[in-house]
């Protein structure tokens, strides 16, 4: 935005994250945001306790004694709200299209026990790519060195 100033350390975030800095902050606590236009719409981000959110994401409001943020966090991702685009050159997600979503809100000491167990398991899984990807590096460096053993020993 024309307001950012990249000297500043506070994250600016836009439909697609964190996509800048500025000295001036317009959240003050950890805040959920969505992606609202564009190729991110639907996209779901929580920023740090100090941001600066732009008018290209929602800031969501909700009861925080009665909903958890990273249990709504999972359950926004889980909606896809990406499908409730309007399928135009320019994907735009507006509240028009979001409240009428029906979603299953369990009791809070619920909605911890569940973030928790997704967020270790989303924690799993980035191990497990990670050594999906070792393994090939790994499978790459052999097959070069058989190749280059086989025209050596000619």
């Amino acid at each position: 935005a024309a307001e950012m100033n990249n000297d500043g350390g506070i994250p600016v975030f836009g439909g697609n994250g964190v996509n800048g800095f500025h000295d001036k902050a317009n959240v003050q606590e950890p805040t959920l945001v969505i992606g609202r236009v564009g190729y991110y719409c639907g996209s779901i981000h929580i920023t740090p306790e100090k941001a600066w959110v732009t008018d290209n994401a929602f800031i969501t409001r909700y009861a925080r004694d009665d909903l958890s943020q990273r249990y709504l966090y999972w359950l926004l991702k889980a909606t896809n709200l990406k499908e409730q685009d309007n399928a135009t050159a320019q994907p735009v997600i507006s509240g028009r299209k979001i409240y009428p979503i029906v979603v299953i809100i369990a009791p809070r000491p619920e909605q911890d026990r569940i973030s928790n167990k997704i967020d270790e398991l989303m924690a799993f899984c980035d191990q497990l790519k990670s050594r999906i990807v070792e393994s090939k590096q790994i499978q790459v460096n052999l097959s070069y060195a058989l190749t280059d053993q086989a025209i050596n020993a000619s």
